[in-house]
């Protein structure tokens, strides 16, 4: 089911979109730069999300924070590649596995804790707009149907 949901994501997504900011000579985005979360309705007083993206030819580091707070998480993506993620937790093991599906970026992450395995996919694009976004299909226990989310970013 996931593999389809996926499949159909990248599928509209292709047929949608016709992507910008593309790196030099590889035909795919280049996702570098400081983008910052959109929300349609925000709430008074909340902090947003801000993505901070250095991407070169093997691969792209991706810092998550919040706006106005010092700590953040960090990310390694080895594009084609697996990489395992470090965790100030020595429990939880983390890696990353990266395709290239045209000109989006598929993230497969397996993250595995004390409790289980937790995996799920994130296809990284950019939008007509230029607005990174990031879609995120997490299946669930049991057969249920798979959960998707889809973030957006503007450049900051």
């Amino acid at each position: 089911m996931l593999t389809i949901l996926t499949s159909v994501i990248c599928g509209v997504v292709v047929a949608i979109t016709p992507v910008t900011g593309f790196a030099q000579g590889t035909g795919r985005p280049d996702f570098s730069g400081a983008w910052i979360k959109h929300v349609k309705e925000p709430k008074p007083g909340a902090l947003r999300e801000v993505v901070t993206v250095t991407q070169d030819e093997s691969g792209m580091k991706v810092s998550l924070s919040v706006e106005g707070r010092t700590e953040s998480e960090t990310v390694r993506y080895e594009f084609g590649k697996t990489a395992a993620q470090e965790s100030p937790v020595p429990t939880i093991q983390a890696a990353v596995t990266t395709s290239w599906q045209g000109a989006i970026l598929k993230a497969s992450s397996e993250i595995t804790t004390r409790s289980g395995v937790r995996r799920f996919d994130q296809l990284w694009y950019i939008d007509k707009e230029g607005h990174l976004t990031i879609a995120t299909v997490t299946p669930q226990p049991d057969g249920a149907p798979s959960r998707s989310t889809v973030s957006v970013y503007r450049r900051q």
